[in-house]
Parts: structure tokens; sequence; C-alpha cells
């Protein structure tokens, strides 16, 4: 079992998996920002992984096919959330 900032991933009593075996879904929002963590934090305790993308990091490479935040590969994503785009 982790800890994810005090909630126990994996809990039974809280209908969470044990594994990291659920579906990779990220959250596009803004790192930081209290309602983008309340729901990457809602979906980590659901499937076992986290995934904040900020879109202005978000870099695409049309000849390969790609998208990436970082040195994640969205494309490797089964979903992605998109609670806020910019400051603004």
């Amino acid at each position: 079992m982790t800890e994810s900032r005090g909630v126990q991933v994996g809990d039974e009593r809280l209908g969470t998996r044990s594994s990291r075996t659920g579906p990779r879904v990220g959250v596009v929002g803004l790192e930081g920002a209290w309602s983008t963590e309340a729901l990457a934090d809602a979906i980590e305790m659901r499937t076992g992984h986290r995934f904040v993308v900020e879109l202005e990091g978000v870099v695409a490479d049309l000849d390969r096919g790609t998208v990436f935040s970082k040195d994640l590969d969205l494309g490797g994503l089964d979903a992605l959330v998109v609670k806020k785009i910019g400051r603004d």
C-alpha cells in the first residue's frame, strides 16, 4: 500500500484498487491549484495513478504523431480530464 497526502491508496474501504493496474487518467489543469490537485487526488485514489498536465508544457510532434508533457507520453494515457486550461 502506498501513501498519498495522508490517504492510503489501495484501501478496500475507499473502493480503490490495491495495485497500479487501473486506468491511466491525467488531469489537465494548473499544477498546485487546489481544485486540480483535489481532482488528481480523487482519481489517484480510484486508479492508483496520478498525472497533472499543464497545457503550457505540452509539446506535439506532428511528424512522429506524439504529444508529451515533460516525460509523459499523453498518447499512453487512457483518458484526460480537462479541469482548467489557462490561468485567466
